[in-house]
């Protein structure tokens, strides 16, 4: 009887360990949440939210043909030619993968295996890759973009030929992460930490030397384009800094990220500053019930924190901000929030890349 009274308190102390309350406010009800064991959440918060204001300065204006996506505003003075591809998932990988295999496998099938239907018999990522560079050469493009999720997983061998690729011909190439380009789904740790790790043992060989993957900024004929990593569905503190003062130079400026700015009316997926982008709520549940702790379900935080929501407001606030353009949701699309363009584009594992020309609006 001492052993079996013994055991039940170990039961009962087992139990009430199956959930946790995470001390992270949740800024929706003032409450906190409560998360299954093991999910990963990455901490880091300030006290208040920047307000919403409205712009001043009239809407910049872009009309698309095929592939072909122009852009005008009445704060740019000369015109800029660029190119932009996001989501080409590649897959490729030779025997130095072998020991992550059980973390990518399932990503490989996916991009490679028509079955899933993500792709055809005829699908050729790397080809469609090839005629993205292509592309920029033909229009004597001034840069290359990437927008996010270059790879399916951080293959070495496809980083290799990526860079060998875009060395093929003498336009700059400047990428930002997407939550595939350093997922390996079911590896230990916290979003940002798995994104730390493969971003510095792996991705970095994609960057220009010098530059900081989470965040950077090129400028083109007095065009600022800001590169902001938003793989997790989250800004970090340094983020939200560095585009403040890209704000403050007072140039105009095109964001380009990999998760869309939050559009009323949009699924989950668009998810940078969805007001609902909590665990514990009804719409944001669904979406991570889908798959709890695995697959790729496991990158995202379960809530937005001030910081990502301050970003979210000050971006759409600032002026000389004319457009956002990201990926991730694998279709293209137009928005306007707040008086600023929101684009997506399509994905580039179908065969899509655009040429994005920016010219000054005419009076």
């Amino acid at each position: 009887m001492k052993k079996i009274m013994f055991i039940i308190p170990m039961i009962l102390f087992f139990l009430a360990g199956c959930e946790e309350k995470n001390t992270i406010t949740d800024f929706g009800c003032g409450s906190e949440i409560t998360v299954k064991p093991g999910y990963p959440i990455d901490k880091g918060d300030i006290e208040e939210i920047s307000p919403l204001l409205p712009r001043t300065v009239p809407a910049s204006a872009v009309t698309v043909t095929g592939t072909q996506i122009n852009l005008t505003s009445t704060l740019v003075r000369n015109e800029v030619k660029v190119v932009l591809s996001s989501d080409s998932h590649l897959v490729d990988f030779d025997e130095r993968e072998e020991p992550y295999r059980q973390y990518s496998n399932r990503m490989y099938e996916a991009y490679s295996n028509p079955d899933y239907k993500i792709v055809t018999k005829d699908t050729d990522l790397k080809q469609y890759f090839r005629n993205f560079v292509t592309m920029a050469a033909e229009v004597n493009a001034s840069a290359m973009f990437s927008l996010g999720d270059l790879v399916s997983y951080p293959s070495e061998f496809a980083i290799e030929w990526i860079n060998q690729t875009v060395s093929e011909i003498h336009i700059p190439f400047y990428p930002i992460n997407g939550n595939h380009d350093w997922h390996y789904e079911l590896y230990p740790g916290t979003p940002d930490q798995i994104r730390e790790k493969w971003t510095e043992e792996r991705l970095i060989a994609l960057y220009p030397s010098g530059v900081n993957p989470m965040c950077y900024s090129v400028e083109i004929g007095g065009i600022r384009f800001v590169l902001m990593d938003d793989s997790t569905d989250e800004i970090k503190f340094n983020q939200l800094e560095f585009i403040r003062r890209e704000i403050e130079t007072g140039k105009p400026i095109i964001l380009l990220m990999h998760v869309p700015m939050y559009s009323e009316g949009r699924a989950e997926g668009w998810a940078l500053g969805n007001p609902e982008w909590r665990y514990d709520t009804a719409s944001s549940k669904t979406y991570f019930d889908k798959s709890y702790f695995e697959g790729e379900y496991a990158r995202s935080n379960p809530m937005h924190t001030n910081i990502t929501n301050c970003f979210y407001n000050e971006v759409l606030s600032a002026d000389n901000v004319i457009a956002c353009i990201a990926g991730h949701v694998h279709s293209f699309n137009i928005d306007e929030i707040n008086g600023m363009l929101m684009l997506t584009l399509d994905a580039n594992y179908k065969n899509n890349a655009y040429c994005l020309t920016i010219s000054p609006a005419k009076k």
